[in-house]
């Protein structure tokens, strides 16, 4: 009876999980009532935690994190005083997320990755304050291996959908469109 756990003890246990670490730049338009139409870019930085690790055969479900923070260039807003719409400035925006990711084949040169879930996008300055909206976000992307086994860069189209309450009341319709470019390392 006291030689099985030290049996036990001697065999080597070999975590079944996986992690991503990735940062990069994001280019965009966010679109609704408030955004002057035009581009947008933005840094970026992504946590992927999955429940295999990246030696595993087959598709790899995990969960991802990101965030992205408004950089250059950025969208100009409009508000309307008194009646009169008026482009006033520049557009600066947080976005940050969860999505339920499934990558393809992680040991393949490139792999394709689909996500979805929901995300926050703080809007600075509207109307002197911050208007926070939720957003329904998908994402497709391409993963192409690095030159070496820990190393990869990954291309993502990623979209938004949510609505919030505007000045008069009633529901503004916002959706955030973006490319994301970004390199990165596996953890595990």
């Amino acid at each position: 009876m006291l030689l099985l756990p030290l049996a036990w003890a001697d065999t080597p246990t070999v975590p079944a999980f996986g992690a991503d670490v990735s940062f990069g730049v994001v280019g965009g338009a966010l679109l609704g009532e408030w955004p002057v139409p035009g581009l947008h870019g933005g840094i970026t930085a992504r946590y992927d935690a999955f429940i295999q690790d990246r030696e595993s055969m087959g598709p790899r479900l995990g969960l991802s994190v990101f965030a992205a923070v408004s950089a250059w260039p950025r969208q100009d807003k409009q508000e309307e005083v008194d009646g009169v719409v008026q482009t006033n400035g520049e557009l600066r925006w947080l976005h940050y997320g969860a999505l339920v990711a499934l990558r393809y084949d992680p040991d393949a040169p490139r792999s394709a990755t689909v996500g979805l879930g929901f995300s926050r996008l703080d809007v600075d300055d509207f109307y002197d304050g911050v208007q926070a909206i939720p957003l329904v976000t998908g994402e497709l992307g391409l993963r192409q291996k690095g030159g070496t086994s820990w190393t990869f860069l990954d291309l993502h189209l990623r979209a938004g959908w949510g609505n919030a309450r505007g000045t008069d009341g009633s529901f503004d319709d916002w959706w955030l469109v973006q490319a994301v470019l970004a390199g990165g390392v596996h953890l595990r």
